[in-house]
C-alpha cells in the first residue's frame, strides 16, 4: 500500500492502492487528478481517546511556552542583546502555537498510519525544496500549500527513522502567497499620509494608538475626528522586501530545544528549518526598521488580532511593553461564544486590558475584562425582512490541514467533513419549497473543500449568494447559520430573523456563555441537531415575522446582545475615553 500526505498527486503511485492520510488529500478542485484511483482514507487518530488527549494537553500551552522560553534565551545570546521573556512571547509565541501544533498533528498521522500498516510506502519531498518561512504572515499563508506540509511530512518521516525516495517539486508549484502592499495612486497617497503621521509623532500630541483591529475606515476616522487627534492609528507595515537568507550554521543551535518526548524531538529537529528568518538574521534591521519612524515606543496602544500576525504592530507593541508602556486588545470578531482560542489566551497573557463585546468571566491571571461596544454592530430596535422572500444558509469553512494554525477549533478541526455532512442532512430535511426559496453563502475562503460542488451535486437547485449578505439584510425573512463564529452576532443584533444550529460536541461553547446560549434555546433560536432546526426553520417559514417580532424572541435577542454583540452610538467617544486610560 502507497500512503499519499498530501493532494500533491504527483508524489502518489497511482498504479497501487492508495492509503490517504486524511481528506485534505482529495481536494473537490483536484477531482479530475484523484478520480479513479484505488484508496481508502484512513481513521482519524485525534478520534483515539488517550494519547491524543494528551498530546493536546502538552502541545497547546506547555510545550509552547517553554519553546518560547528557549527561543528567547537562544535569541538574547546570539543577537546579543537582553530582552524580557514576556518580550519574546509577544514576538515569537504566535508562531510557536501554529509550528508546535502542526508537528504534533502530522507526527500523530504518520506515527499511527505506519503503526497500522507496517509495510506503507511513500514519496516524500527532495530537501533541495525546503523553504524557511519568512516571518509569521509567511508561515500562516504557506500552511495553506501542500508542498510546506508535504515538507513537514517528509522532514518529520526522516527524523523517525524512516527513508523513502523524494523527487522535486514540479515547476510552478511554489507561489508566493503574500499580500502584496498597495501601488498606484492609492499606494502613493497612503505612503503621504503616513510621512504626515510620523512627523506628528515627533510632537507627541497623539496620548494612545491604535492598530491592527480590522476597522472600516470610516470608524478608523471616527476615533481620530472625534479625539481631535489624540487617538491615531499606527498605519504602518514592514515593506514586503524585508527579507533575509537563513544561516544554517546559526540556526542549528536552535535545534538544542531540551525536549522531552517524541514530538517535542521533532519540534527540536525542525526549529533549524522553520523558525522565521525575520526572528534570527533579520531580528537588528526589524527593530531598526520600526523604531526609526517613532521618537519613543508608545506608551499606550489598542490592538486587535494584528498582535497575531502583524510584524510591525508586535515589535511595536513589544518595545513599548519592555518600556513599561500598556496594551489593550480588543477580541477577535469570531470569539466570545466558542471555548477560548490559543490566539485569544495569547493575546489575554500579554495585554494589560482585553476588551470583549459585552461578555466578562472569571479571570485568574492576565489582562483585566473590559466589555466595550463593537462599532461594527449597529443595533437595530425595529426587525428586518419584513416582505421578504429568501431564505439563506450561512456556512463557514476551515483550512484542509487541521490544527495548523493552533489547537483550536477542536474537535471540530480533525471532524470538518462531519460539520458539511451535517449541513447538507440539514437542507436536505427540508421541505421541497422552502428550498426552492434558499440561497448559500460561505463566510470564508473555500480552501479546497468544493462548498458549492458539494450541495449542487446533491441539490441543483440551490443558489449562490454572490453579494455579501451583510449587505442585504432586508431581502432575507430567515437568516439560518451552522456556527457559532461573527455571524450569529451581525445576524443578531442586525435584528433579522435568525435561526441558529450547531453541534455541541464540534463546537464546544465557553462556559461563562453556557446560560445565554440556553436563552436562545428557550428562545426557540437556537438548536443542537439539524433535525430540530429544520423543523423549526419550516414551521417558522409560515410566518416568519410573527415568530420574531413576538415579545419571548425579542427579549431573548435583546438581551444576547447586551452581552455578546454590544453596541452604542456613541462608541467612539467610549473608545477615545477608554484609551486613553489604559
Amino acid at each position: 500500500m502507497f500512503l499519499a500526505t498530501t493532494a500533491l498527486t504527483e508524489f502518489w503511485d497511482k498504479d497501487r492502492e492508495l492509503l490517504y492520510l486524511g481528506m485534505w488529500c482529495l481536494p473537490r478542485e483536484k477531482m479530475a487528478q484523484w478520480t479513479g484511483a484505488r484508496g481508502k482514507i484512513m481513521e482519524s487518530p485525534w478520534n483515539e481517546s488517550g494519547r491524543s488527549d494528551l498530546l493536546t494537553r502538552q502541545c497547546a500551552e506547555d510545550v509552547p511556552e517553554r519553546l518560547v522560553d528557549f527561543l528567547g534565551a537562544a535569541l538574547n545570546d546570539m543577537l546579543g542583546i537582553s530582552r524580557s521573556p514576556k518580550y519574546w512571547r509577544i514576538l515569537l509565541r504566535p508562531w510557536a502555537l501554529a509550528h508546535v501544533a502542526v508537528v504534533a498533528d502530522h507526527w500523530l498521522h504518520l506515527d499511527a498510519a505506519f503503526r497500522h500498516n507496517p509495510g506503507l510506502e511513500t514519496m516524500g519531498l527532495d530537501p533541495q525544496d525546503f523553504i524557511v518561512p519568512r516571518n509569521t504572515n509567511d508561515h500562516h499563508y504557506r500552511l495553506l500549500k501542500d508542498s510546506y506540509h508535504l515538507q513537514l511530512y517528509s522532514e518529520i518521516m526522516t527524523a523517525m527513522g524512516r527513508q523513502f525516495p523524494v523527487a522535486r517539486l514540479p515547476a510552478g508549484e511554489e507561489k508566493d502567497l503574500m499580500p502584496r502592499p498597495q501601488r498606484g495612486v492609492k499606494g502613493a497617497l497612503r505612503e503621504v499620509v503616513l510621512g504626515a503621521a510620523r512627523g506628528l509623532r515627533s510632537w507627541e500630541f497623539s496620548k494612545a494608538y491604535f492598530g491592527g483591529l480590522g476597522l472600516e475606515g470610516k470608524d478608523g476616522w471616527s476615533l481620530v475626528k472625534n479625539s481631535k487627534g489624540k487617538l491615531w492609528p499606527v498605519g504602518e507595515q514592514l515593506p514586503a522586501n524585508l527579507n533575509f537568507a537563513p544561516e544554517p550554521a546559526r540556526r542549528a543551535r536552535l535545534s538544542n530545544f531540551p525536549a522531552h518526548g517524541e514530538v517535542e524531538k521533532l519540534i527540536a529537529r525542525t526549529l533549524p528549518t522553520h523558525f522565521p528568518t525575520l526572528f534570527l538574521e533579520g531580528y537588528h534591521r526589524w527593530r531598526e526598521h520600526v523604531l526609526s519612524r517613532w521618537p519613543r515606543a508608545p506608551q499606550r496602544l489598542l490592538v486587535g488580532r494584528g498582535l497575531l500576525h502583524d510584524e510591525y504592530l508586535k515589535m511595536l507593541v513589544a518595545e513599548g511593553v519592555e518600556r513599561n508602556g500598556r496594551v489593550a486588545v480588543c477580541q477577535d470578531d469570531g470569539d466570545g461564544l466558542q471555548a477560548p482560542t490559543t490566539g485569544e489566551k495569547h493575546e489575554r497573557s500579554v495585554a494589560d486590558q482585553y476588551w470583549t463585546w459585552g461578555w466578562t468571566e472569571e479571570a485568574s491571571a492576565g489582562a483585566r475584562l473590559k466589555p466595550m461596544p463593537d462599532p461594527r454592530r449597529v443595533s437595530s430596535p425595529a426587525p428586518r425582512g419584513a416582505g421578504a422572500q429568501e431564505t439563506l444558509l450561512l456556512g463557514t469553512s476551515l483550512p484542509r490541514y487541521p490544527y495548523s494554525a493552533g489547537f483550536d477549533r477542536m474537535p471540530l478541526w480533525h471532524r470538518f467533513y462531519d460539520y458539511l455532512k451535517q449541513r447538507e442532512r440539514f437542507v436536505g430535511l427540508l421541505p421541497q419549497w422552502v428550498r426552492d426559496a434558499m440561497s448559500l453563502q460561505i463566510n470564508a475562503p473555500d480552501f479546497g473543500w468544493g462548498h458549492k460542488e458539494r450541495m449542487k451535486a446533491r441539490f441543483p437547485g440551490v443558489r449562490f449568494e454572490g453579494k455579501p449578505w451583510q449587505e442585504r439584510l432586508d431581502g432575507f425573512k430567515l437568516v439560518v447559520i451552522d456556527h457559532p463564529l461573527q455571524s450569529p452576532l451581525q445576524a443578531l443584533s442586525s435584528n433579522v430573523p435568525t435561526l441558529l444550529f450547531w453541534d455541541p460536541n464540534l463546537w464546544p461553547s465557553r462556559p461563562a456563555a453556557k446560560p445565554a446560549l440556553e436563552a436562545l434555546r428557550v428562545g426557540g433560536m437556537l438548536h443542537d441537531t439539524v433535525e430540530a432546526a429544520a423543523a423549526q426553520a419550516a414551521w417558522i417559514l409560515k410566518d416568519p415575522m410573527k415568530w420574531w417580532r413576538s415579545e419571548n424572541v425579542q427579549q431573548s435577542r435583546a438581551e444576547f446582545c447586551k452581552i455578546y454583540a454590544k453596541s452604542d452610538p456613541n462608541w467612539a467617544k467610549l473608545w477615545i475615553k477608554a484609551a486613553q486610560e489604559i
